[in-house]
């Protein structure tokens, strides 16, 4: 129960193929192995870390096929951090990430003590991370990105 009503545990996604096919014809789920998991984790966090226009898909794909939510790529870092480093498209694929369960609570980078929440208001911002935790929390989350030009004593 969350506020007075009833809340979904351990839901999965179902993807539309399997959606539109008919519940007699419907295919069985199977195990998968540990290379397929690990096959699926490597397209999972090049997807996240992709600008193509079709990434997003790319990242659902993966997640479908057994990708690890939480895997590391060569760097240490998990597919949350990977996506909030794009521009495009990355409120999109973190918000699929959560909803695919993966943790914001986690270190950032394998090894490291900040929380992905907390590397997303040291480097991204605090509206970022609001938005990461409100979508972690299960509450609706918008995410309005202002992108200003930098000061001239910057440069």
């Amino acid at each position: 129960m969350k506020r007075g009503a009833p809340q979904a545990l351990e839901v999965k996604r179902v993807s539309k193929k399997l959606a539109e096919t008919e519940p007699s014809s419907a295919p069985r789920l199977e195990e998968t192995t540990p290379e397929a998991t690990a096959a699926a984790s490597c397209k999972l966090l090049r997807a996240c870390a992709s600008q193509n226009t079709g990434s997003l898909q790319k990242v659902l794909d993966a997640l479908e096929a057994g990708a690890e939510v939480d895997a590391r790529d060569v760097t240490g870092q998990n597919p949350l951090v990977v996506s909030a480093l794009n521009m495009r498209g990355a409120e999109k694929k973190c918000k699929l990430l959560i909803q695919h369960r993966a943790d914001v609570h986690q270190p950032a980078v394998a090894g490291g003590s900040q929380s992905t929440l907390d590397w997303a208001k040291e480097r991204i911002n605090a509206s970022f991370a609001a938005f990461l935790e409100a979508l972690s929390k299960g509450e609706e989350a918008d995410l309005a990105m202002l992108l200003d030009a930098p000061a001239p004593e910057e440069f």
